[in-house]
């Protein structure tokens, strides 16, 4: 009994490392982009091309593991995440979403179409919002350089689930690549091609499954991807 319970508190440890190691890098990192600021602000008069781009370097790799350990935390929180359940109208969330990223929309000229969607469903709104959020900012990224971006959400309904999918027509994904794109860190592409962390797929899988769903892609390189995910219609309001 005694050996069941320490492997419970181990395993609960294990499961908390990476939230307490993220949320620790934060305060060290803050540090170093306050005088990434200050020093640019000294040196940045200064006519030495290669002081500024030592400064620009240092600013893009810090902004960058911000972003990471913000994803991290994130992906951190949904391993202990107990469900909000609760009846939400996604129209009213992807309009949001869709607020939030007004400038990454017009930057990519996109034209996003809703489908109708259904009046309410029952799930956890925050987690629903960064699935989505995410499906997203990926369709409105991974498109080829001056191109318009067209994308469509939609919504289906099943007999045991919703199914929704987010579609593009952007660079497209290889089928070798199918279901590793949603492991933690994996990327396909360099940070100069297109920024990022490797970390967004992998909360939208497990918000998925900790919907009772699942999450896949159909994509055709250069022609553009369909990402699809499931929410269980067994969901109960939370008491």
């Amino acid at each position: 009994m005694q050996n069941q319970y320490e492997l419970l508190k181990r395993i609960e440890e294990l499961e908390q490392f990476p939230y307490i190691v993220a949320h620790d890098l934060q305060a060290p990192l803050r540090h170093i982009s306050t005088y990434i600021e200050i020093l640019t602000e000294e040196l940045g008069a200064h006519d030495n091309a290669e002081v500024n781009f030592a400064l620009k370097t240092i600013s893009r790799s810090s902004a960058r593991m911000d972003a990471m350990i913000s994803n991290l935390l994130t992906l951190a929180q949904a391993n202990g995440v107990k469900l909000n359940l609760e009846k939400v109208n996604l129209t009213l969330v992807l309009k949001e979403i869709l607020c939030t990223l007004d400038r990454q929309i017009r930057t990519a000229n996109a034209e996003i179409t809703l489908q109708k969607m259904p009046n309410e469903i029952i799930c956890d709104t925050s987690c629903i919002s960064q699935l989505l959020q995410n499906l997203i900012e990926n369709a409105l990224k991974y498109r080829p350089q001056g191109s318009k971006s067209i994308i469509e959400i939609g919504c289906s309904e099943k007999e045991d689930c919703w199914l929704f999918t987010v579609k593009d027509n952007g660079i497209g994904i290889e089928q070798k690549y199918f279901t590793t794109i949603f492991e933690i860190f994996h990327r396909l592409h360099s940070q100069t091609a297109f920024p990022g962390t490797g970390i967004g797929l992998a909360i939208c899988q497990k918000v998925v499954k900790l919907h009772g769903g699942k999450i896949w892609v159909e994509s055709v390189p250069k022609e553009g991807s369909v990402f699809s995910f499931e929410i269980s219609k067994s969901l109960k309001v939370t008491e």
